[in-house]
């Protein structure tokens, strides 16, 4: 799943930025003039022997605190329609996996960017006799943020964006035009912030590939507004594939106002005019449309 996918690379791109989003009192914690492991291959091994697959999103990531130690956290994106009664219990199974197998200590965190409003667990319990198993982490709930809109667009922590988007993308699942004016304010605000070039990209891709509109017209007039937005350095945003895009829904436009300035009785040298194309270009569209 591509959503998936985006959340592993901002993860991996931004992770110093992640701890101090999510996790503010263990970045305090870090030293973060260590290496950064990111352990996939571990995590990979100790998911497969679980029922729940791998998503790309779950990362395991090893840090270096202050005081010498190391520690690993785990980190979850659930971005299903979470109806899960067996989650809880799946986060500690990952847990117990990972302490029985690496005898590690571990900070796990959930964060939930489905549309299920109760859908939040934070603990797994479990008793048998006087035996008792008690097991809490921490969870962070997207939808638990519409009133957090205004500080989510002061802060300039790149995460403040992407749960901003991710929040949006819930709110416009039946509104496109919503979508679309959600999607417009997120990109000026990704302008306003400061980020690096590279920094820039990486959330243009978040944001683009999870606030995506079904309309290919909302998507042409979104691209083009983006490309009036930005500024010389940020042009190189608008890849092949959105120019191609953009070049695409020009044409169509072109096709449309011959055909229908046709049946208008129009020349095609008014055409022309209209279109900027040449007179043998319009003729063309009107033989392949006859």
């Amino acid at each position: 799943m591509r959503k998936d996918r985006i959340w592993k690379n901002v993860l991996e791109k931004f992770f110093i930025s992640f701890t101090e989003f999510f996790l503010p009192e263990l970045h305090k914690n870090i030293d973060f003039s260590k290496p950064i492991k990111f352990l996939d291959n571990e995590l990979s091994k100790i998911t497969q022997k679980s029922e729940g697959k791998n998503r790309a999103s779950d990362k395991l990531v090893e840090v270096s605190l202050n005081d010498g130690t190391n520690r690993w956290v785990l980190v979850h994106i659930e971005v299903q329609d979470a109806r899960k009664t067996d989650f809880a219990f799946r986060m500690f199974q990952y847990y117990y996996r990972i302490f029985d197998k690496f005898n590690k200590k571990i900070v796990a965190i959930s964060i939930y960017t489905d549309d299920n409003g109760k859908f939040k667990p934070s603990e797994y319990n479990d008793t048998f006799f006087g035996t008792e198993i008690n097991y809490k982490f921490n969870i962070y709930k997207v939808l638990d943020q519409k009133n957090n809109i205004v500080k989510l667009k002061e802060s300039t922590n790149p995460f403040s964006l992407v749960i901003l988007a991710s929040l949006y993308f819930l709110e416009s699942k039946k509104d496109e035009n919503k979508r679309y004016n959600f999607k417009i304010e997120l990109v000026k605000l990704l302008f306003k912030k400061g980020y690096t070039n590279q920094e820039i990209k990486e959330l243009f891709d978040f944001i683009d590939i999870l606030v995506k509109f079904k309309s290919e017209q909302l998507e042409i007039k979104y691209l083009e507004e983006v490309d009036k937005m930005a500024k010389t350095k940020e042009k190189p945003l608008i890849g092949s594939y959105n120019k191609m895009l953009i070049d695409r829904g020009s044409k169509n436009r072109d096709i449309e106002i011959i055909l229908n300035g046709k049946k208008e009785g129009l020349s095609n040298e008014m055409l022309s005019k209209l279109t900027k194309l040449s007179i043998e270009e319009v003729e063309n569209i009107l033989k392949k449309k006859k």
